[in-house]
């Protein structure tokens, strides 16, 4: 039997973390808005929401690099 993996593409694998941990970071601040929703004062519920935000924007941006990647190089 012959191995028909394609080797492996470190840009692949370094983009694949960066996705991975700007999903965690994102799921950590909008678990911490899950918990704390109905007990924190407005301005901190607004500081927390911009981090979700961020968090959120930074996930996209990791996931469309990836694609990127995907589609140019087809690995």
């Amino acid at each position: 039997m012959t191995n028909n993996r394609l080797p492996e593409c470190p840009d692949k694998s370094r983009l694949m973390d960066q996705y991975s941990s700007a999903i965690a970071e994102f799921s950590r601040v909008a678990g911490i808005v899950n918990v704390r929703m109905g007990v924190m004062y407005k301005g901190d519920y607004d500081k927390l929401m911009r981090t979700v935000a961020e968090a959120r924007e930074a996930t996209e941006q990791a996931h469309c690099s990836l694609l990127a990647h995907i589609a140019e190089h087809g690995c």
